[in-house]
């Protein structure tokens, strides 16, 4: 398993090693495990993960509603993941038409996760780095 994620605002451990630990408390084996935590973002992200992982096809998990823009990143450096998504927002019952109306928190929170993943999508094709890298062998 490789986890990726810088340290970031006031934590100083990564994410990479935070999930590590996690997945060490579930019963993976430490020798099975590899933190890559320089990367800083998911660009980053995708090429540490291509010299791990070259050709062979692999699950690529994330959170749902960043997901898709991640699999562009990593076939653009031309990886192979098959997505597994994770830690999916669902409604159990429908929503009554007050609680449409009322404002909320958590509306909020969801909000600016779609405005933040769809900037982060604007930015990408703006950049290029949703297309297939055009390095040498690829």
């Amino acid at each position: 398993m490789i986890f990726t994620g810088a340290a970031g605002g006031t934590n100083p451990r990564s994410s990479a090693s935070v999930a590590a630990q996690v997945a060490e408390s579930l019963g993976v084996p430490a020798d099975h495990i590899q933190i890559l935590d320089q990367p800083r973002d998911t660009a980053d992200e995708a090429q540490a993960v291509k010299s791990e992982v070259g050709q062979r096809p692999f699950l690529l998990i994330s959170s749902a509603n960043h997901l898709p823009r991640a699999m562009r990143f990593f076939h653009a450096v031309g990886l192979n993941p098959i997505a597994a998504p994770a830690n999916q927002l669902a409604i159990t019952s429908p929503l009554n038409g007050w609680e449409r109306a009322i404002p909320s928190s958590i509306w909020l929170s969801h909000s600016e996760r779609a405005v933040y993943e769809t900037l982060g999508t604007v930015l990408q094709r703006l950049k290029g780095e949703d297309t297939r890298s055009s390095e040498p062998g690829e």
